[in-house]
């Protein structure tokens, strides 16, 4: 009895230990920056390169975001609404994306949308990425949007399809079903993913 309950004092102790020391690691590092910096924020704030640089994050996280929500909401209702041939690949390729460092994301963009025949259309046609600011939200797209479809995907499952079957025999089509029913009980998952896609469109 005296054994397990050292085992278990040691088991606590080893969880209240590592609690204590990353809590106290992203506390002084977060001090750290906080010393360092709030004395010259406020100076920093104001030049010029910092205020671009600002705006243009915001102008680009939240265009990104946009195109994040508008793309991963239906194909996140799509994949867990219906069972379609090819699904597990295409579940694949949409992470893909969330597994490649960021180096590479802007590689592969950069190569496909710079000197390819590809690229080169858009560019004929008005739609140049390669260091212009669309690129930038290109790239924000690219590298977000599996984040988003993985919250919606598990959001839409775990919506009773009754909840839905009953709003049709009531007399709503698909889509306003969609709109009525599942859209509002998916509130609370579509706000995290907003939240989290944008926190890291802006990092």
């Amino acid at each position: 009895m005296n054994k397990i309950k050292k085992e278990n004092s040691f088991f606590i102790f080893i969880i209240a230990a590592s609690i204590l020391i990353l809590t106290l690691f992203i506390i002084l590092s977060i001090s750290m920056i906080l010393s360092r910096g709030l004395p010259n924020l406020q100076e920093s704030l104001f030049i010029k390169e910092i205020l671009f640089a600002i705006k243009l994050s915001l102008y680009t996280s939240f265009i990104s975001t946009a195109f994040c929500i508008v793309f991963s909401v239906p194909i996140a209702y799509g994949i867990a609404r219906y069972d379609f041939k090819g699904k597990s690949l295409i579940n694949t390729v949409l992470d893909i994306p969330m597994a490649l460092p960021p180096v590479v994301s802007g590689v592969a963009l950069l190569l496909l949308f710079g000197n390819t025949a590809f690229g080169h259309f858009l560019a004929d046609h008005g739609l140049k990425f390669v260091f212009d600011v669309k690129g930038i939200i290109l790239a924000q797209f690219f590298v977000n949007v599996p984040y988003i479809l993985r919250i919606l995907k598990s959001t839409f499952m775990d919506i009773d399809p009754k909840l839905e079957f009953v709003s049709r025999t009531l007399g709503f089509n698909q889509l306003k079903t969609f709109f009525k029913v599942t859209l509002p009980l998916a509130k609370n998952g579509l706000l995290a993913g907003i939240v989290i896609t944008w926190a890291r469109a802006i990092g």
